[in-house]
């Protein structure tokens, strides 16, 4: 009895630029997310500091479409410079801002949430 080879199956052959770029989509997908959730938190829990709700909006859409980013982006040139997967800077480069910003953004989001839950507890028991 002979023992046969493996199927040849071209689905295990799986470009890892392409698997880069699919995850990199599904990232700015989550930082779009994030950044619209940031932006309504932002406005909501700060009441007590900005009394215009217009004042509010302004200050977190600029937070959130280009404070946010400007500093993803920056600590995403120090991350570049790992090692990964023997990808080119260019595509190091986007995806370290990515993962820089959807760290950034989450942590804000988690932050603002806990605000939002003090301010609502200190409303209901006070």
């Amino acid at each position: 009895m002979t023992e046969e080879t493996l199927m040849d199956d071209q689905s295990l052959d799986v470009d890892l630029y392409e698997e880069v770029q699919q995850k990199n989509k599904k990232y700015i997908k989550w930082a779009v997310f994030l950044a619209i959730l940031n932006t309504i938190l932002y406005t909501l829990c700060l009441f007590e500091v900005l009394p215009s709700t217009l004042e509010r909006f302004g200050l977190a859409a600029y937070m959130s479409i280009i404070g946010l980013p400007l500093m993803s982006f920056l600590s995403g040139l120090l991350l570049a410079f790992i090692p990964y997967r023997g990808l080119t800077w260019k595509q190091k480069y986007k995806r370290a801002s990515l993962f820089a910003l959807l760290a950034c953004s989450t942590i804000m989001a988690i932050g603002l949430l806990f605000i939002g839950l003090a301010l609502l507890y200190g409303y209901l028991f006070n």
